[in-house]
């Protein structure tokens, strides 16, 4: 069963993330048919997400972490992993890492590491 006071902290998650994220796309391609004749989908899914940027301590020695990448923190209800693209307005990112906060049986919320 899970802790309470976490439950606690994904419905404050989702609220904050809600009131002070910003509309956006996960974005990608899925194959279907023969291999002789494949045919690829746009497959979207509309999210709200809070951008943000990695401190210079994350970024260290820019060989994982590029000092122009953005985090964007998203609500438990929608796993971005399997996504390729973030699309925020006319920007494009490429999802480059997602870390999953989930302390114990309860996903608290995606950061994800997203780069033009």
């Amino acid at each position: 069963m899970p802790n309470r006071d976490h439950l606690e902290l994904q419905a404050d998650a989702k609220e904050l993330i809600a009131e002070n994220g910003a509309t956006m796309q996960l974005y990608k391609e899925t194959t279907t048919g023969p291999s002789y004749d494949p045919v690829s989908t746009a497959v979207t899914q509309g999210v709200v997400a809070v951008r943000s940027k990695f401190s210079a301590f994350e970024v260290g020695d820019g060989s994982r972490i590029k000092s122009t990448d953005i985090k964007l923190l998203l609500d438990s209800d929608h796993d971005p992993r399997g996504y390729s693209k973030v699309i925020d307005g006319s920007n494009e990112y490429q999802i480059i890492d997602v870390v999953i906060v989930q302390p114990g049986d309860v996903v608290m919320l995606y950061k994800i590491q997203a780069r033009l």
